[in-house]
């Protein structure tokens, strides 16, 4: 996981761009690049019409229990890596990654509003 913005410029631990814009640009700067549909977005947490559950959780529950949920979803995979049929080990650890990837951007974000960025929501 990054601990800062991968356009990072050396004066601020976030890039302007994300200042600028919403967590979907945050996203692209936390989350890990991977290809895997079932890692990043997998299909059976879309429904047509609707926004992808995360998304719709954060609006729900809010970005501080979303986080918290985040976490400790990481740590699952983390725990059961390679343990459960028809999931390798690789597969739970690039799906821990990217859950924690989603909580740092959620605590940019945060990090965001508290120093006074009004910053777009996608949700």
């Amino acid at each position: 996981m990054q601990d800062k913005c991968k356009r990072f410029d050396g004066n601020d631990p976030t890039c302007r761009d994300c200042a600028l814009n919403d967590l979907e640009t945050l996203n692209s700067c936390y989350l890990p690049e991977n290809n895997s549909s079932q890692v990043n977005h997998p299909t059976h947490y879309k429904q047509e019409g609707r926004r992808e559950c995360i998304e719709e959780m954060r609006i729900v529950f809010g970005d501080d229990a979303v986080y918290k949920w985040a976490v400790m979803t990481a740590y699952k995979y983390r725990y059961r890596a390679g343990n459960k049929a028809d999931n390798s080990a690789e597969q739970d650890h690039a799906k821990a990654e990217w859950y924690l990837s989603y909580a740092e951007s959620l605590k940019a974000l945060k990090n965001l509003e508290d120093a006074g960025f009004r910053v777009k929501r996608n949700v």
